[in-house]
């Protein structure tokens, strides 16, 4: 996480990040956040080049497969490796539906179930222990603190069966920056938001995900590192201005106005920035687990 010179307005803006990180949940489910998940859906995938990392599939038993994606939201991750995988079953477990199609607009092989995989009292279903040959998750580092990972990382352990594979695609905020096309240009507003976001490393557990699923149980065969290409740095920049005014919505939602107005008009001026070459960049992770066959 690199600094540059501070923006004298975000003390009240600061405040209300640390509020909006103890409460771990900025979703509003309205059709603004569907709109920027299925826009983040598509850059990932158009990043990466892969909805099920290539490593996986040859790891998986033959036959029918059975697959979930937990914390599903708009189900198009689903939709996608459904198209890939037609023959597999594949099911979305989020603990609200609301942003996901309606049973009659998604393919057969697609069924939904209301589970929430980061309540604390929260128990695998007896039906899904040991189901799934692929659990798939992506971008839970602004639903979870590090202190409630090991939890989380058990109960999808505990969803998969022996031999079946974990993909958690998560962003590596550790290594967030401000990339600009003159270095000697400055991006106050950018570097700013960049350090609100960053909050003394409250989501750097995400870099240090290998080393957490292997305490978890897990065997971690891949931890690959993706930056955005050249061609996607102003789409995903965009995408990142449209989850900050997510976090300022949220901070409304909990009454705090005046940090969210700063947060707004960090945004907006950061507009201007871009224009002038400024971008925020946040790499990718996708770490590859296996559940060992004998434990």
């Amino acid at each position: 996480m690199t600094n540059d010179q501070p923006y004298t307005t975000a003390g009240a803006a600061a405040e209300g990040f640390q509020l909006l990180h103890r409460e771990n949940n900025a979703a509003n489910y309205g059709y603004r956040e569907a709109n920027r998940l299925n826009l983040q859906h598509f850059l990932w995938r158009e990043s990466l080049q892969f909805n099920t990392h290539p490593s996986v599939l040859p790891c998986l038993a033959p036959g029918p497969l059975s697959i979930a994606d937990v914390v599903c939201s708009t189900g198009l991750w689903l939709i996608d490796t459904a198209r890939e995988l037609p023959h597999a079953q594949l099911d979305g477990l989020d603990s609200n539906l609301t942003l996901a199609p309606q049973k009659h607009l998604l393919p057969s092989n697609i069924a939904l179930y209301e589970w929430d995989v980061f309540q604390s009292q929260s128990t695998v279903p007896s039906e899904l222990v040991g189901k799934y040959d692929l659990v798939h998750v992506r971008s839970l580092a602004t639903r979870l603190a590090e202190k409630d990972l090991k939890p989380v990382i058990q109960r999808l352990y505990q969803l998969l069966r022996p031999g079946g594979c974990l993909q958690w695609d998560e962003s590596d905020y550790t290594n967030m920056c401000v990339k600009n096309a003159d270095p000697a240009s400055e991006a106050p507003a950018l570097t700013e938001l960049l350090k609100l976001w960053y909050s003394d490393g409250h989501y750097n557990w995400t870099r240090a995900l290998p080393q957490l699923l292997r305490e978890g149980g897990f065997q971690v065969p891949v931890d690959e590192y993706f930056d955005a290409k050249t061609e996607l740095v102003k789409a995903f920049h965009d995408l990142h201005l449209l989850t900050l005014d997510e976090f300022a919505l949220a901070i409304i939602r909990m009454g705090k106005h005046e940090a969210a107005a700063q947060i707004f008009k960090m945004v907006s001026d950061s507009v201007e920035e871009h224009r002038r070459g400024a971008s925020l960049s946040i790499p990718q992770l996708v770490v590859v687990a296996i559940k060992p066959t004998v434990v």
